[in-house]
């Protein structure tokens, strides 16, 4: 059979195999950290604010301490946002997918570059196909395809394959357009940064033939030093880049105190993690959208001594492997698996021990290895399996079966990922001493109405991390349903107290005086949270209806309403009523009002909007809900009705009377 037919089958099968395997996570939501960049951010819901993501790092969310310079991603999210037509979570996957095939295209034409100046080989094309097709399919990967703000690994990714691409291209290299990919890949995460030593590298073993043998002459100092000058004028160009916007856009870098971890421990505890990366790209049977892992002590820990061994091993391997021009692209792709790593693995702490969206990058350095070593067996053996049916065969089925269990793994995860309930009952399975995997599982059955069993989870959240605004911001939410409105209250103080920069403490907060009536001290504590978080959709939203609901009924010069039956008027004078009848308290005669002006107007969100206001105060919530998601098909870009349809529905979750 002909390579070039081989080729064109394993494409369309290995496309459509990819195709297939995501085709049930576009329906999949936003969770977690999307909800403080994405879905209560207000800046993504004008495309005309792109300009400023590229200067205002509090356009990237809601979290003063959780912000980040990535202003590609905002962008984004912004142009699918504006795509949608809101907040329509299928589009931002379908973006996401968009960019997750281009980079498998990409992926191929760098091996395939890599590798055709190394060998001569017919069916090069087709190994590379099926290499490439073995990470884009790999199951590990759906963590973050799925996981929508985690495009900044998937997209900044993208980047740092292009520029290596294009480095190795000479006219790309010659006018230094590589760097171009580069700089975009840096505004979506800064460890595209890590592009720089993979130029080093590629050059050092690959242009200049380096070996580890040579550093005992003068000869390998030489290449060193020509690797360094061939790479400094870019170098530079794309570090001081990066200096500047270190300096001029990013945060202090806070790490919450109970979370912090010292240098020394979290290295040495890294390396065990690094293990179980390595673990997972063999085997990824233990994904997790968040992970427990804690902080080792010790250097004289099993765990730590065993994936030290290891490490050094791979690490050895990799050496050796530059001792010899044909293995120098194995070196390459596992030196590319460690610096990949690096941001998140050395010695600075992150919150955060382990994410499994962090082997996204890392990967294709083993895949970039484990496939050469393929090509080089291969190429050597083609002859013998060219004449044995049964070489064939196995050579054939199985790199085809390992991807088809990888999509089958693929299409298992994406399931999991359907609902927040799926998500966090996995995670609490697989990690159940992290409190912020306790805390989400507890909403899920919080919005259930299972009181009793989010109880047990928050309670174990507020016991694993005391100190975290959202363990005691849910505590609060659900004492109050439960109706202990008191304790509720210590909740949200302590929320405050612990993390005075998180607005959502501002925000729920707010909301629990809102509904106890206490609306002057809802304000302050929504101008509180403004100040900290100017583009906070909820907190402008709220402190927009109770400021202009205050100013409305600074107009009422008393409590007497016109009666409106049997009086026949226009739509904007119900309206005018419904507003005086809902000061004076008469909620039943607003909403009778709203309906005399719907009969004139059917089509009048502003009365659907004043029935939802009614209802709300009346603690009808399913009531005002509906006539607020009325308001908004009308119009969808009503903020009033949008903030008054949130309340409605997060009273739903308060109140353990309603019915369901």
């Amino acid at each position: 059979m002909k390579p070039k037919i081989v080729f064109y089958f394993f494409l369309f099968l290995f496309t459509a195999l990819l195709v297939f395997s995501y085709s049930n996570h576009f329906d999949n939501g936003f969770y977690f950290d999307d909800h403080h960049t994405i879905t209560n951010n207000t800046f993504i819901r004008d495309i005309a604010n792109i300009p400023s993501f590229f200067t205002d790092i509090e356009t990237f969310g809601t979290m003063p301490d959780n912000r980040a310079w990535r202003p590609m991603i905002t962008s984004l999210n912004a142009i699918d946002y504006w795509w949608a037509g809101g907040f329509n979570a299928r589009y931002f996957h379908y973006s996401i997918f968009f960019w997750y095939l281009i980079q498998g295209v990409v992926l191929f034409f760098l091996f395939k570059k890599l590798f055709i100046r190394e060998i001569k080989f017919d069916w090069l094309s087709v190994i590379v196909l099926v290499g490439v097709a073995y990470y884009m399919q790999h199951t590990a990967n759906a963590e973050t395809i799925n996981y929508i703000i985690m495009r900044s690994d998937s997209f900044s990714t993208l980047c740092v394959v292009v520029s290596l691409w294009w480095f190795i291209l000479p006219f790309f290299r010659k006018y230094y357009l590589f760097l171009i990919p580069a700089v975009v890949g840096l505004a979506a995460k800064e460890s595209a940064l890590m592009v720089v030593p993979l130029w080093f590298i590629y050059v050092l073993l690959i242009e200049e033939d380096w070996s580890v043998v040579e550093l005992r002459t003068a000869q390998g100092y030489k290449k060193i030093v020509n690797t360094f000058l061939k790479m400094l004028i870019p170098s530079v160009l794309l570090v001081s880049f990066f200096v500047f916007i270190r300096i001029h856009f990013m945060p202090s870098g806070k790490i919450l105190f109970e979370q912090a971890h010292k240098p020394i421990y979290y290295f040495i505890t890294q390396w065990y993690v690094i293990v179980c990366y390595i673990g997972n790209f063999i085997l990824p049977l233990n994904l997790s959208v968040d992970k427990d892992f804690e902080i080792i002590t010790t250097l004289f820990d099993q765990r730590v001594l065993f994936s030290l061994i290891l490490l050094l091993c791979l690490l050895s391997l990799a050496l050796y492997c530059t001792t010899q021009k044909k293995y120098r692209l194995i070196a390459f792709g596992i030196f590319w698996f460690f610096i990949a790593l690096a941001p998140t693995s050395s010695i600075r702490p992150f919150g955060q021990i382990a994410n499994d969206h962090r082997m996204f990058f890392p990967f294709i350095g083993l895949v970039l290895s484990l496939t050469w070593f393929c090509v080089l067996v291969l190429s050597k053996h083609w002859h013998k399996i060219t004449n044995s049916f049964m070489l064939k065969t196995v050579v054939l089925v199985i790199p085809t079966l390992v991807i088809g269990l990888h999509a089958y793994g693929t299409y298992q995860r994406n399931k999991v990922w359907q609902n927040a309930e799926n998500l966090w009952l996995d995670a609490t399975l697989k990690a159940p001493d992290n409190g912020r995997v306790q805390m989400n599982y507890g909403l899920t059955q919080m919005n259930k109405g299972n009181y009793q069993v989010a109880l047990e989870h928050f309670e174990k959240a507020v016991q694993l991390m005391p100190y975290w605004a959202y363990s005691n911001i849910n505590m609060g939410i659900l004492k109050n349903a439960m109706g202990f409105p008191n304790e509720a209250q210590a909740y949200y103080e302590k929320a405050i107290r612990y993390q005075p920069n998180n607005a959502e403490s501002y925000y729920y907060y707010a909301m629990f005086l809102q509904q106890q009536g206490r609306i002057d001290q809802a304000v302050n504590y929504l101008q509180q949270g403004n100040q900290i978080s100017p583009g906070h959709s909820g907190i402008v939203n709220l402190l927009e209806t109770l400021q202009t609901n205050s100013k409305e009924e600074n107009h009422v010069v008393d409590n007497k309403v016109i009666d409106v039956e049997n009086v026949k008027l226009s739509h904007e004078d119900y309206l005018n009523q419904s507003l005086q009848y809902y000061y004076a308290g008469n909620f039943e005669k607003c909403i009778e009002a709203c309906e005399k002006a719907l009969e004139v107007k059917p089509d009048y969100a502003e009365a659907y909007n004043n029935i939802c206001s009614a209802y709300n105060a009346l603690k009808e919530w399913e009531k005002a809900a509906k006539a607020c998601e009325k308001a908004l098909k009308i119009n969808p870009s009503f903020e009033r009705a949008r903030n008054n349809l949130l309340f409605a529905k997060s009273n739903t979750i308060l109140n353990p009377f309603t019915k369901r």
